[in-house]
């Protein structure tokens, strides 16, 4: 009996351990738990920071590489708009020397064509 009356002692003392085992095990699941979310957010959020700032650099790039097209293109425009404006002053000024030289490509063209039908 005294074997018996050991067991029964042990198995009380048993449930109050196993109990507090328990429960620590428990508050160590949910600190792990509260630890993940943690690094998951703050993982989270340095790879938003990332994005942003690779999407800023892109645009920033973009605007670098399209600032000198822009400017070629204007100072393109602007000299074609000079050389046409040019073209007319000269045939403003000089109608007679447009006229007689349209009289000499067509005559140059009329004996071209007269020659091939020979």
């Amino acid at each position: 009996m005294a074997q018996s009356t050991k067991s029964a002692a042990a198995g009380k003392n048993a449930a109050p351990q196993t109990r507090a085992a328990t429960e620590r095990a428990r508050e160590y699941v949910e600190e792990a738990g509260e630890l993940g979310r943690d690094y998951y957010e703050q993982a989270l959020l340095r790879a938003e920071q990332a994005y942003e700032h690779a999407l800023e650099s892109s645009r920033e790039a973009y605007d670098r590489a399209l600032e000198p097209l822009a400017e070629r293109s204007a100072r393109s425009y602007d000299e074609m708009r000079k050389q046409a404006e040019a073209a007319q002053g000269y045939a403003r000024d000089n109608p007679m020397l447009i006229g007689v030289a349209g009289l000499a490509t067509g005559l140059l063209l009329g004996a071209v064509l007269m020659s091939a039908r020979r």
